[in-house]
C-alpha cells in the first residue's frame, strides 16, 4: 500500500501536469489540503506558517517579502509547499529580519517541504536548511547573496533524500550550494541547475563526512572563483557526478571521487550576455543542448534527452497573462487570460495550473472564448477546481495563430469582501505542446481600486443630505444598505451604523468639518446629558407634541432611545426634532415599543428640547398614560445613571370639547427637587386669571419671573432653567388674582 505521504508527493511533484485532474478527481483527499494565500489572507509566510497542517501549500503572491525563520519540532507540519510566482512580475524574497545572518530562508528540522518558483535577492544565504530531508528546492532564481561572510545560495546540512534542481544561481559572494559540514550526506540530488558568477570559492562543494549515493548531473557552473565541484574533508563515497558543463572556473573538480562520464569543460554559449534569467536560456548553438544525462528521468518536457542547465534550449517568448480586472463586493467578474502571437509554432495545447485564495471569492466557470482567436474550432477546455486551485487543460485539432483573448474566468465576489482589498489570480505551472513550450506567465487578478468615500451611502462619488437620510431609513429597517454601503455609512468607526454617523455626515454637508478620511473612520465625539419629560397639557382627540428635554448637555448632534408607552392606548406617529440646524429623525416599531433616531447639523449645548414626541390620542380616552425611555445614547455614549427614565402624562381633557376644569387653585408640585439645573413647577387654576410665578432668593430678591399674564382654568406646567444661579434655597411664589402659593426649590450643583 501506498502511503498518503508518498502519494501525495508523488502526485505533486511527480505526475505529469495532465494527470493531476484525473488523480485529483479520484483521491481529493489525497492530494490536496489547503492553500494558504499570501498577502489575501495572510500578511506574510511567517505569518502562514502558523497555521499550516500537513500537505498545505503556502502560495505568496507577486511582490516583495520578507523571508522567513522556521526551527520545526515534532509537531511541525510536513510536506509543505511554499511557493511563489516566477519571473518577471514575481515574488520576490529578502532577507528575513528574524535572521541575524540575514538570510532570507531559514529552515531546520522539516520533512517534505519545497521551497519553489520565488526569486531570492539582497541576503546572506538564499536558503539555509538543516534537517531539511525528503525536499524540494527547485525553480528559484537566487542572486545578490553577499549580506553575510558566508553567503551562498544553499548552505546545509542534513539534507537526506532532498532534491536540488533547475535553479539559477548568480552572484554569490562565497559560493553556490554549500553541502554538509557536520554529517554524511545521503541520497541528495542536484541536477538541471545554472551557477555562475561565484566570487569567493566553489560552485558546489560537500564538506565533512561521507557524501553516499548523492547525484550531481545536468548542472552548468561557470565564472566560479574556485572549483566547480569540490570534496573537501570527505571521506570515499558513492557520488556521482556526470553530465556537467563546468567553464572558466578554477578547475573543473577537487577531490572528487571517481567523476562520471558526459562532463563538458567548454562554454555554455547563453542566449545573451547573462544579466536576467531569460539570457541564461541557451542558444541554439549551445555544445549543452541535448548532451545532458541520457537517463529518461531527465528528459525535456518536450520529450528529447535533456539538456544541461536550469533553461531547456529552443527559447521561444510567449506570453501567458492574467488580465487585471475590477470588481464589487457581490459583482460577478470576468477575468481574461490572454496569450501573445503564436502564429506559426503549431502550439495545439496547453496545460495550467492556477491559484486564487477562495475566502472571498468564487470561480463560477472558465470558457473558451467564441471569437476572439480564430483556433476555435475542434478546441476544448476541461479543468477542476479544488480548494483555490485550477488544474485544467485546453487542447484542439487545428494550430493556434495570433494573440489575444486566450480562456476566461467568471468569479463571483463576496458581499462581505472588504473595499480597497486585492485578489491575486496566478499561474503555478504553464506549459504549451505537453512542455516543448514554457511560456513566461504574468499575474494579474481583481481589486477594489477606487477610494472609499466614508459617508458616501448611496456610492456616487458625493456626500450629500441624501445619504444620511439613507442611513436613518436604514436604522428604522425602511432601507437595505449593501456591505459596502454599511462599511461607508459608519463614519465614527466606532460601534456600527448608529444615530450619530447620520449627524456626522449632516454635519459634513454643512461643512461643520472639511472632509471624512479614506482610511478608517474618525474618533468618537463625547456626549452627555439628562433626558426629562416636563409635564405637558394634553387633551383626547387630538396629535399631542410632548417635548423630551436634555438638560446639562454637551456636545449632543445624535441621538438614540427606545420610547414604550403605557396605561391608555396611545400611538407614537412621529418626531420632531430640536429646531435648530437640520436635523433627521426616525421612528419605527408599534405599540407599545418603538425606536427613535435623531441627527443633526448643529450640536446641543446647554439645557435645550432633544425632540419633540407626536403621539396621537383617541377621543375615548381619559386618565394618564406614561412614557418610558430606556436604552438612551447620546453621540455614541450610552447615558451613565440612566438605564431606564418614566414619565406620567395627564389628560387635560377633550380636544374641541368643554375640558376638565380644575376645582381649584393649586401650586402642587415641583420636580424634581432638589435638582440640578432643571425643574418643572406645576400648578392648577380654576378660572381664567391674571397669573405671576416669580423666582426668589433666599434674600427675598427678584431672580427671574417665569410666568406673567393671562392663562385659562386648567393645570400647566413651567420649566425654570437655574444653569446661572449658584447653590442655594430658592423660593417660587405663584400669584393667581387674589390667590398666592409658595414652593421651595434646593439647587444643587
Amino acid at each position: 500500500m501506498v502511503s498518503r505521504k508518498l502519494f501525495g508527493k508523488f502526485c505533486f511533484h511527480l505526475l505529469p501536469i495532465y494527470l493531476i485532474p484525473i488523480v485529483s478527481f479520484l483521491f481529493p483527499t489525497l492530494v490536496f489540503s489547503n492553500i494558504l494565500h499570501v498577502p489575501s489572507q495572510y500578511s506574510s509566510m511567517q505569518e502562514a506558517l502558523m497555521y499550516a497542517s500537513d500537505w498545505d501549500t503556502i502560495f505568496v503572491a507577486q511582490g516583495t517579502y520578507p523571508g522567513i525563520r522556521y526551527i520545526g519540532t515534532s509537531e511541525s507540519p510536513e510536506w509543505i509547499t511554499l511557493m511563489g510566482s516566477w519571473w518577471p512580475n514575481g515574488t520576490i524574497i529578502t532577507a528575513s529580519p528574524l535572521n541575524q545572518d540575514h538570510n532570507a530562508f531559514t529552515v531546520k528540522n522539516v520533512c517534505g517541504w519545497r521551497i519553489t518558483n520565488f526569486e531570492i535577492a539582497n541576503c546572506g544565504d538564499a536558503i539555509h536548511p538543516h534537517g531539511f530531508t525528503k525536499g524540494e528546492i527547485d525553480h528559484n532564481y537566487m542572486h545578490g547573496m553577499y549580506m553575510a561572510y558566508w553567503s551562498c545560495a544553499i548552505e546545509g546540512d542534513s539534507l537526506d533524500g532532498t532534491s536540488i534542481h533547475h535553479n539559477l544561481v548568480t552572484d554569490c559572494d562565497y559560493g553556490g550550494f554549500f553541502i554538509g559540514r557536520y554529517n554524511d550526506q545521503r541520497e541528495i540530488h542536484i541536477y538541471n541547475n545554472t551557477i555562475s558568477n561565484i566570487y569567493g570559492y566553489e560552485g558546489i562543494q560537500f564538506l565533512n563526512g561521507v557524501p553516499q549515493n548523492c547525484v550531481i548531473t545536468n548542472n552548468i557552473i561557470t565564472n566560479c572563483a574556485g572549483q566547480g565541484v569540490e570534496f573537501a574533508n570527505c571521506s570515499q563515497g558513492n557520488t556521482q557526478v556526470s553530465y556537467n558543463c563546468i567553464f572558466m572556473t578554477n578547475g573543473p573538480w577537487q577531490n572528487v571521487p571517481n567523476p562520471g562520464t558526459g562532463n563538458i569543460f567548454v562554454s555554455p554559449q547563453f542566449l545573451m550576455e547573462p544579466t536576467i534569467p531569460e539570457y541564461y536560456y541557451l542558444d541554439e548553438e549551445s555544445p549543452c543542448i541535448d548532451t545532458g544525462n541520457p537517463h529518461p528521468y531527465y528528459n525535456d518536457p518536450n520529450g528529447t534527452r535533456s539538456d544541461m542547465g536550469a533553461f531547456p534550449s529552443g527559447l521561444v517568448f510567449i506570453d501567458l497573462e492574467i488580465e487585471w480586472t475590477t470588481g464589487f463586493p457581490g459583482d460577478t467578474v470576468l477575468v481574461p487570460i490572454n496569450i501573445s502571437d503564436v502564429t506559426g509554432l503549431d502550439v495545439v495545447s496547453s496545460e495550467f495550473v492556477i491559484t486564487f485564495p477562495d475566502d472571498d471569492l468564487e470561480l463560477l466557470s472558465m470558457t473558451i472564448p467564441d471569437s476572439s482567436l480564430p483556433f476555435q474550432a475542434g478546441w476544448v477546455l476541461s479543468y477542476n477546481e479544488i480548494n483555490g486551485t485550477i488544474i485544467g487543460t485546453i487542447e484542439g485539432s487545428t494550430s493556434l495563430t495570433g494573440s489575444g483573448l486566450y480562456a476566461l474566468m467568471t468569479y463571483v465576489l463576496s458581499e462581505s469582501a472588504l473595499p480597497d482589498s486585492v485578489w491575486n489570480i496566478c499561474f503555478n505551472s504553464a506549459l504549451l505542446n505537453n512542455g516543448a513550450y514554457e511560456p513566461r506567465t504574468i499575474n494579474g487578478g481583481i481589486r477594489l481600486p477606487f477610494e472609499i468615500l466614508y459617508g458616501d451611502v448611496n456610492l456616487n462619488s458625493h456626500v450629500t443630505l441624501h445619504d444620511a437620510s439613507l442611513l436613518f431609513d436604514y436604522l428604522t429597517g425602511g432601507q437595505e444598505l449593501s456591505f459596502l454601503q454599511q462599511h461607508v455609512a459608519e463614519v465614527s468607526d466606532q460601534m456600527g451604523i448608529t444615530a450619530y454617523d447620520g449627524a456626522l455626515i449632516t454635519q459634513y454637508c454643512f461643512e461643520q468639518f472639511p472632509l471624512f478620511p479614506v482610511e478608517g473612520g474618525i474618533v468618537e465625539m463625547y456626549a452627555e446629558g439628562i433626558l426629562s419629560i416636563p409635564e405637558t397639557p394634553v387633551y383626547a382627540g387630538e396629535e399631542a407634541e410632548i417635548p423630551v428635554m436634555v438638560q446639562n448637555a454637551i456636545n449632543v448632534a445624535g441621538a438614540e432611545m427606545e420610547v414604550t408607552l403605557g396605561g391608555v392606548p396611545v400611538v407614537l406617529t412621529g418626531i420632531i426634532g430640536p429646531g435648530q440646524g437640520a436635523w433627521f429623525s426616525r421612528v419605527s416599531g408599534e405599540y407599545p415599543d418603538y425606536d427613535v433616531f435623531l441627527g443633526g447639523s448643529e450640536a446641543i449645548h446647554g439645557n435645550q428640547q432633544l425632540c419633540c414626541l407626536r403621539i396621537e390620542i383617541p377621543d375615548s380616552l381619559s386618565g394618564m398614560f406614561s412614557i418610558l425611555l430606556s436604552g438612551m445614547m447620546l453621540n455614541e455614549t450610552e447615558i451613565a445613571g440612566q438605564e431606564y427614565r418614566e414619565f406620567n402624562i395627564q389628560l387635560a381633557g377633550v380636544h374641541g370639547e368643554e375640558t376638565l376644569i380644575p376645582e381649584k387653585f393649586d401650586f402642587d408640585s415641583v420636580y424634581p427637587n432638589p435638582f440640578n439645573p432643571l425643574t418643572n413647577l406645576v400648578f392648577s387654576i380654576p378660572t381664567m386669571s391674571q397669573v405671576r410665578l416669580t423666582i426668589y432668593n433666599s434674600l427675598g430678591q427678584v431672580v427671574e419671573v417665569i410666568e406673567s399674564g393671562m392663562l385659562p382654568a386648567g393645570r400647566y406646567s413651567r420649566m425654570w432653567d437655574a444653569t446661572g444661579y449658584s447653590s442655594g434655597i430658592y423660593i417660587a411664589e405663584l400669584v393667581a388674582g387674589a390667590n398666592r402659593q409658595y414652593q421651595k426649590l434646593l439647587l444643587i450643583k
